[in-house]
């Protein structure tokens, strides 16, 4: 398959393009460039002299696609063209789509076994109680702030799509402008059309949709009346944005370009129960919306404890590790982390039959990055998606996915809440925006349901109630700005040590570091890149620092895991 390209340019002074849009030739290659996107007026961005562009190759190289990166930066540079970098479009794929069950993600119609099962809360949707999220109450006490109040807070749902049909559609279902990002299809459609592929997870966009601002529920299936609201935001305007036919399928530029959308119609919270690899495009794209006052809500992540995908990563995944982005962790309903090795519940002797959420638990640390976590409520939550003919729900939702939609829907009930203090203070529409709305979730979350809260929690459980009162409104000078998202963390300032001066680019350094933090998530034998804890501080104070034993035997890894031969030579490797 031909490599694709995401290319960042800085605009020469009194020129409008710095790259022309036209075909340009690299030795043997040729490329189709595009722009990415085109910036909207009005939406404030901190670096309005950059471009950025995607490269179509014409035809395969032969070459891995992050070696033919640095060839193109090298090329772009001999132009004398001032770059900030070259990173490959990538599948974030973490674990093979195909093998999970195709047309859900839940196990069985009923709870999964190997979680605590909610059977004494009275109800299915136990999630919304007082004892968990409290988004019943929460939604009735800002009832009368989305009737008068003209501007109603808009929420981007990044997902699969959405189905028309679907019985538990929102309220404010925003069609119009609907979009997808999936190549292929109609940008302005984002149904979750059924392509029959073996990669696809079907209905997962329009289950964590009914999570997140669902309708009236009559029953979950013939035998668990409910008679209510479902969703935690029912009256929110939900904008369906479709970035992927699968949680662990999702291009580099789908979700970059969903959220800068996002961001330009004035989405002012986004949610995405998915999670991916580091991309230097993400860092950006997620910087932009911070700084427009987009609260972004996205899943921690799952980890397996049985089967090949036990290897996967257990801690933050991205963008959910980034500071400026709410990580949304796992808490069961016995007020216990979703992780198995910290959760008493009594677990089947025998198992037979059960879908790959059985052995699947939430992703947490380390413990430098929980700080702009919060947990929400699974497994064994409803899910509303298809189970054969008329039949839309099991109770066995789980995964960060489920926990990811309320805290978004808490997040939107909050802004709805406090609209007009928020642009009395002249926090509408800027960072303070997004911090004024995690002050409030992570002050009144309960940090006391569990001993080790901080370790699995971050800040604690969701109490959504407990946010909208007054006394969680902060002040502007409590706020402060988060740091910049970026691929680059302290841990790499070690590892590359000296090495640093002798790049002869900038943007190298970016570079190495995103194809690095790339490879710590597919391979097990650099995952230690991934949850060492260490601090600037520590760099600057030369404390806490790993053993070289350590650092050698991350360097000598990259010989086995793929490393182009630009980041071996940097790494003091033989290419």
């Amino acid at each position: 398959m031909a490599n694709t390209f995401i290319v960042e340019f800085e605009k020469p002074s009194g020129h409008s393009r710095s790259v022309r849009k036209a075909d340009l030739s690299l030795k043997d290659s040729k490329y189709q460039v595009e722009l990415f996107k085109a910036k909207k007026r009005g939406v404030k961005s901190s670096k309005s002299n950059k471009e950025q562009y995607i490269f179509h190759a014409d035809g395969e190289s032969g070459k891995s696609p992050w070696e033919e990166a640095h060839e193109l930066l090298d090329h772009f540079f001999q132009q004398g063209k001032q770059i900030d970098f070259v990173e490959p479009e990538q599948e974030h794929l973490l674990f093979n789509p195909r093998e999970l069950p195709r047309a859900r993600m839940a196990g069985s119609d009923n709870f999964l076994q190997n979680w605590p099962q909610p059977e004494h809360h009275g109800s299915p949707a136990w999630h919304l109680d007082e004892e968990h999220s409290q988004l019943r109450k929460a939604r009735d006490l800002a009832k009368a702030y989305f009737e008068n109040d003209a501007k109603r807070v808009k929420i981007g749902h990044f997902d699969t799509g959405y189905d028309a049909n679907h019985p538990c559609l929102p309220e404010h279902l925003n069609t119009k402008e609907a979009r997808s990002f999936v190549p292929g299809d109609n940008p302005k459609d984002a149904t979750d059309t059924e392509k029959g592929t073996s990669i696809e997870q079907q209905w997962h966009g329009a289950a964590t949709l009914a999570i997140l601002a669902g309708g009236h529920v009559e029953a979950f299936g013939k035998k668990n009346k409910f008679g209510d609201t479902f969703g935690g935001a029912p009256l929110a305007e939900v904008v369906p944005i479709r970035i992927a036919d699968s949680v662990a399928l999702i291009k580099t530029s789908a979700f970059a370009k969903a959220l800068e959308y996002a961001t330009d119609i004035g989405c002012e919270v986004v949610t995405m129960s998915m999670a991916g690899v580091p991309s230097i495009k993400w860092a950006r794209a997620v910087n932009r919306a911070y700084e427009n006052g987009v609260t972004i809500v996205t899943a921690a992540g799952n980890s397996w404890v049985k089967g090949p995908k036990s290897l996967l990563p257990k801690c933050l995944l991205y963008p959910a590790r980034w500071e400026r982005v709410i990580a949304a962790c796992g808490v069961s309903c016995n007020h216990h982390p979703y992780v198995f090795d910290a959760n008493p519940c009594d677990r089947p002797k025998k198992q037979t039959g059960f879908s790959h959420s059985e052995f699947m638990q939430g992703n947490y640390g380390p413990s430098s990055l929980m700080q702009y976590s919060i947990a929400a409520y699974t497994p064994n939550i409803p899910w509303a998606a298809a189970q054969g003919k008329d039949k839309w729900w099991s109770l066995s939702g789980g995964g960060t996915s489920s926990a990811t939609p309320q805290v978004a829907a808490a997040a939107a009930l909050w802004i709805q809440r406090f609209r007009k203090e928020l642009e009395e203070t002249k926090m509408a529409g800027t960072w303070k925006q997004v911090e004024a709305v995690r002050h409030a979730l992570f002050n009144s979350a309960d940090s006391t349901a569990f001993a080790e809260s901080e370790k699995y929690f971050g800040n604690g459980c969701l109490k959504a109630a407990e946010a909208l009162k007054p006394k969680y409104f902060p002040k502007g000078s409590e706020l402060k700005k988060a740091v910049e998202a970026s691929v680059f963390i302290p841990f790499l300032k070690v590892l590359f040590g000296g090495r640093r001066s002798i790049m002869n680019y900038p943007g190298k350094e970016e570079m190495f570091a995103t194809e690095l933090m790339q490879l710590a998530h597919h391979h097990p034998q650099l995952q230690e890149l991934l949850t060492f804890d260490l601090s600037m501080k520590d760099v600057e104070k030369r404390e806490n620092l790993p053993p070289q034993e350590l650092l050698m035997n991350l360097r000598f890894a990259l010989n086995e895991v793929g490393a182009s031969s630009h980041l071996k030579q940097f790494m003091g490797l033989r290419p």
